[in-house]
């Protein structure tokens, strides 16, 4: 996928994935968006949840923080999404084709919903 705004001169975003079937447009375009939730991840780790203060000099330590940070900011988003009054929102239509991820994704939630 290409982002060629219209009258600009040259594109400004390249993306390059391996589907195993043709994607939908709308697919390609959630797809290529969806980065902007993964560095809002970072950052929101990084400033409420210490993930860059760890000091130490082992794999194993930086591991073990990594998770630590990991854990915390689900349990903070499971918290924030129980909150909500839709927590259970509707996947909506094409689920076909991302059954597996949502099934997974939903096993995982209801995983996190017994620990709370």
């Amino acid at each position: 996928m290409v982002d060629w705004p219209e009258g600009a001169a040259e594109a400004y975003h390249y993306y390059l994935a391996h589907l195993h079937r043709k994607p939908t447009v709308a697919r390609i375009l959630r797809l290529s968006r969806s980065r902007w939730n993964i560095e809002q991840y970072f950052q929101r780790a990084k400033d409420d949840l210490g993930l860059d203060h760890y000091e130490g000099r082992s794999w194993r330590g930086f591991h073990h923080h990594l998770v630590m940070a990991v854990l915390a900011y689900l349990f903070v988003v499971v918290v924030f999404l129980e909150a909500k009054k839709n927590f259970w929102c509707d996947v909506g239509a094409g689920v076909e084709g991302d059954a597996p991820v949502a099934g997974e994704v939903d096993r995982l939630l209801s995983l996190l919903r017994q620990k709370i």
